[in-house]
């Protein structure tokens, strides 16, 4: 027995992924994401040649890469220098990097999530347990550097009045969710969702993870199958919200990883 991942996706959840790449992807600029889907629709078909409904049954099968939309890399910002130092931005945050010929340089959330994603696949293929607490333990650590990059941008606009996190100011990180986003966006985290509540089962597992799986308490592969199949939800979906509220471009394999096919144990 094991976890065996389904080769297919729904279509309708096929036709939101191809949707949500045109929209916010890393490939793209953010100029589509306040048009309808309907308006989207016509634009694809318009420049491709292709009827959306092929491409949408195309992508059902997950590991068909959406063309035109989807950034392969699941890389951060390229740079071109002819040497010495250089400051690159990343929404507006500065950093000093040595460079040399073209570079490319890895967002530091996103190569958290990217190992966190590298993690949860190799749980499923592997019957490893352990990857998948891995995988929860770095998804979950990806969303809090997301929330500090976001803070740094905020105070590099607002340096009388910082958004601080220290041992000396110390903020919680529902604080953050809850008062920070606020004042970064205008905007709350929505948490009536199952993003959110998948969020908070995923972190009482990573905090408790010592009491799950040791002893006469310790979960089943069936039990786990069910937190693997909330990883979509509480750790790519919630990425791919706080993203969409500080309006910035997401990586594409977040966005795919927030379609993952189901999870059977078997």
């Amino acid at each position: 027995m094991g976890f065996i991942k389904k080769e297919k996706i729904s279509k309708i959840s096929a036709k939101n992924m191809i949707l949500d790449m045109i929209k916010y992807s890393d490939y793209n600029t953010l100029r589509y994401k306040n048009l309808s889907d309907e308006m989207l629709i016509q634009i694809h078909t318009r420049c491709t040649g292709e009827e959306f409904d092929i491409i949408a049954e195309r992508t059902r099968i997950f590991e068909n890469p959406i063309n035109n939309y989807e950034n392969l890399s699941d890389r951060g910002k390229m740079i071109t220098n002819s040497g010495g130092n250089v400051i690159i931005s990343r929404n507006g945050v500065q950093k000093s990097l040595p460079t040399g010929p073209t570079e490319f340089i890895d967002i530091p959330y996103n190569g958290l999530f990217i190992d966190s994603y590298n993690n949860f696949k190799r749980a499923i293929s592997e019957n490893n347990i352990s990857d998948f607490i891995t995988a929860v333990t770095k998804g979950i650590s990806a969303i809090e550097n997301c929330l500090r990059e976001a803070s740094e941008k905020y105070n590099i606009s607002n340096p009388q009045n910082p958004l601080i996190d220290n041992k000396q100011n110390k903020i919680s990180f529902d604080d953050k969710i809850d008062i920070w986003i606020p004042i970064i966006s205008g905007q709350k985290l929505n948490k009536n969702n199952k993003i959110w509540s998948s969020f908070l089962q995923l972190r009482s597992l990573r905090d408790n993870k010592d009491q799950h799986f040791k002893g006469e308490y310790a979960f089943s592969y069936e039990e786990i199958c069910k937190y693997m199949n909330i990883y979509k939800y509480g750790i790519a979906g919630m990425l791919f919200e706080l993203e969409k509220i500080f309006d910035n471009r997401i990586s594409s394999l977040i966005i795919r990883a927030k379609y993952f096919p189901e999870i059977e144990y078997k």
